[in-house]
C-alpha cells in the first residue's frame, strides 16, 4: 500500500534516483490549454494556467494517453526543483508511444513504501481537448499511472527539450536572487552555459540567502578556471564547514555547488536522472580568494 501522497523530501545536495509517475486527466477547471503553438516555436514561458498547483496528487489507474498532443510542459511541484520555462512542442508524440507502450505495473504484486521526494508534473496539451497531466515523484516505484518507466519517460522529454533548444535557443532570462530560489533544476545544466555564481548563506531553518553575487569581472575569472579545473570527483579527504554556491544558466536554471576547504562539488545531472555524475572543482588560488570575498 502506498504511503501518502504528499510525503515530500527537500534535496539540498546529491540527488539519488528513483522516481514515481502516476496519471490523471485534469478537466479544464483545474488545467487550462495554453496558446497554439507550432513545431520550433516554443512558448517564451509558461503560463501559470497550464500547472497545477505545487502539490503531489497521483492516481494508480492504468490510462492511455490519447494522440494528438501539441505540446507538453514540465512544472514543478517542489521548492526545491526549478521547471523548464518553455514548452516542448517538438516530438511530444514519443513521449505519448513510450508511455502507451510500458509494461503494466502489478499493483496488487508490488508494495510502495517509499514515496518521497522533489515532485512535478508533465502537462500534455491538446488543440481540441483537456489537457492530461502527469506527476511524478523521486522516490518509490517508479510507476507511471500503473506502468513502469517513469525513469525513462523524464529521460525522453529531457532529451526531446534540448534537441529543441538546440534548433531554436528560447529567449534568456534574467537573473534573480539565486540562493533565494530553487537549488535544483529538473533540466540539467552545462557547466558551458553558466552565466551567474552566488554566494549562500543558510538560515537557522535551512533556508538560503544571497550573500553576494560575483561581477562580471570576477566571473570572468572564475568561469574559466571552473571548465579548466574539473574532473569526475574522487574520494574527498577535505574537511570542514559547507558553504553553498549557486550559479545559473542563461535560462535561469540553477546549479548547486558544495564548497567545502579546497574542493567545490557539483552533481551535472537534474533530479531523477541516471546519468549523472558528481563533479569536483579545485579552484586556482586566485579563484580561491575570490570566493573567499563571496562568502565573507
Amino acid at each position: 500500500m502506498h504511503r501518502p501522497a504528499t510525503i515530500r523530501q527537500r534535496l539540498a545536495g546529491g540527488v539519488t534516483a528513483g522516481l514515481l509517475l502516476t496519471l490523471s486527466a485534469c478537466g479544464g477547471d483545474t488545467i487550462a490549454a495554453g496558446p497554439e503553438s507550432t513545431p520550433h516555436q516554443p512558448p517564451a514561458s509558461a503560463p501559470e494556467a497550464m500547472c497545477p498547483e505545487p502539490e503531489f496528487s497521483p492516481s494508480h489507474g492504468v490510462t492511455e494517453l490519447p494522440g494528438g498532443v501539441v505540446g507538453v510542459r514540465l512544472c514543478a511541484l517542489d521548492l526545491d526543483a526549478k521547471a523548464p520555462a518553455d514548452e516542448l512542442v517538438t516530438g511530444s508524440d514519443r513521449l505519448v508511444a513510450q508511455f502507451n507502450g510500458a509494461e503494466r505495473f502489478p499493483a496488487a504484486e508490488i508494495l510502495c513504501t517509499a514515496d518521497a521526494g522533489p515532485a512535478y508534473a508533465m502537462v500534455f496539451r491538446y488543440p481540441d481537448r483537456d489537457p492530461v497531466t502527469v506527476t511524478s515523484m523521486m522516490g518509490g516505484c517508479r510507476e507511471v499511472g500503473g506502468r513502469f518507466g517513469g525513469q525513462e519517460l523524464l529521460a525522453t522529454f529531457v532529451e526531446l527539450l534540448n534537441a529543441q533548444r538546440a534548433a531554436t535557443p528560447p529567449a534568456p532570462v534574467p537573473p534573480g536572487q539565486a540562493c533565494e530560489g530553487p537549488a535544483l533544476s529538473w533540466i540539467p545544466v552545462r557547466l558551458d552555459d553558466l552565466t551567474t555564481l552566488s554566494a549562500c548563506e543558510r538560515q537557522p531553518d535551512g533556508s538560503l540567502l544571497t550573500r553576494s553575487v560575483a561581477s562580471a569581472e570576477q566571473w570572468a575569472v572564475l568561469k574559466p578556471d571552473l571548465l579548466a579545473n574539473v574532473a569526475p570527483a574522487e574520494a574527498s579527504t577535505d574537511s570542514g564547514p559547507e558553504r553553498i554556491l549557486l550559479a545559473t544558466d542563461q535560462l535561469g536554471q540553477p546549479l548547486q555547488l558544495r564548497w567545502i576547504a579546497d574542493s567545490v562539488t557539483i552533481w551535472e545531472a537534474g533530479p531523477g536522472l541516471r546519468s549523472g555524475r558528481s563533479l569536483e572543482w579545485r579552484p586556482s588560488p586566485e579563484s580561491r580568494a575570490l570566493l573567499e570575498s563571496l562568502a565573507s
